[in-house]
């Protein structure tokens, strides 16, 4: 409030400002992995889906989350494109930025793109060589750690001790904090394959509208079932498609980050509760959608794409 007189607007101002940038780094990280791929179609969605739209725009730690996650996928992006060394360093300070808030957040982005590095297929369009890539692996293997260490630390939990039993004492301590009030479903924490469905479905996309009691549920309720109802539609180019992720390696990322989401919330039980915390992870949720739902078609072999100044004219 240095700049100006302390008021509740002027608060509001400021973040929703912060959470702006951290849309347009989105949409330029988007840009710099996919141009000239649907541009549009994700600009409309990291700017205009309520859910991405309400909770970053109001005073709390979600716009400045969007600000930190925004700054470390477009280094991300940006490495993966160009090779810059400078661009991990981008990604790096978005990284720290967010781990200050939430260090889990932190640990699930940089630990989803060390392994879409490792996994993902070297091929001419990468801008860097294959030891470069190494080198990548192995710095960001230890901000990995790194941001793990931290994270666990943050919820109390002994890596030098039992930490199977650790993790499942603070599992079972999330389970019950969240299990209160009166947006509570069933559910728990992913234990095995069978679990995967429900937590996917809980985490990603509920509540739906027979379960919404008031306006803003209702309001939440209508945009997932939409969001679901998309994903369903087109699921069978997804599930095609998703074989060939090696191959793009923000598409491999996306799918790492989500997949790993819907884990590592899925002891949460309070629909309130998710419906603010998945608005971290929808931008790369669409990702999916847009980039593996359809055919991939480049835009520039379209005629109607084309500039205006190199449309040939076709004699009548």
């Amino acid at each position: 409030y240095v700049p100006y007189r302390p008021t509740m607007i002027g608060g509001f101002f400021m973040y929703a400002t912060l959470a702006y940038l951290g849309h347009l780094l989105l949409y330029a990280a988007f840009r710099e992995a996919f141009r000239p791929r649907r541009l549009k179609w994700y600009a409309a969605a990291v700017f205009f889906l309520p859910a991405i739209s309400y909770w970053p725009s109001s005073i709390g730690k979600e716009s400045l989350m969007f600000l930190g996650i925004g700054l470390a996928s477009y280094g991300i992006a940006r490495f993966l494109n160009t090779g810059q060394m400078g661009a991990l360093f981008i990604s790096g300070s978005g990284l720290i930025f967010a781990g200050v808030i939430r260090p889990h957040m932190s640990a699930l982005i940089v630990g989803s793109f060390a392994l879409t590095l490792l996994i993902a297929k070297h091929t001419p369009d990468w801008g860097f060589s294959s030891g470069m890539r190494w080198t990548a692996v192995l710095l960001v293997g230890v901000a990995s750690l790194g941001f793990a260490g931290f994270a666990a630390s943050e919820f109390n939990i002994d890596l030098q001790g039992d930490v199977g039993s650790e993790v499942d004492e603070f599992v079972g301590n999330l389970e019950g904090n969240t299990g209160r009030g009166g947006s509570v479903v069933e559910g728990g924490a992913v234990s095995g394959p069978q679990d995967i469905p429900e937590a996917t479905l809980r985490i990603l996309f509920r509540p739906l509208p027979h379960e919404a009691h008031n306006v803003t549920a209702l309001a939440s309720s209508l945009e997932s079932a939409v969001l679901l109802l998309i994903v369903i539609w087109r699921s069978p180019k997804i599930i095609k498609n998703t074989f060939r992720t090696r191959d793009d390696p923000y598409v491999l990322m996306s799918v790492i980050m989500t997949f790993t989401f819907v884990i590592m919330f899925s002891p949460f039980l309070n629909l309130g509760l998710i419906a603010r915390e998945r608005s971290q992870i929808i931008p790369f949720l669409m990702i999916i959608v847009i980039q593996l739902g359809w055919d991939f078609v480049k835009d520039d072999e379209k005629p109607g794409d084309l500039p205006r100044q190199q449309t040939a004219r076709v004699p009548a």
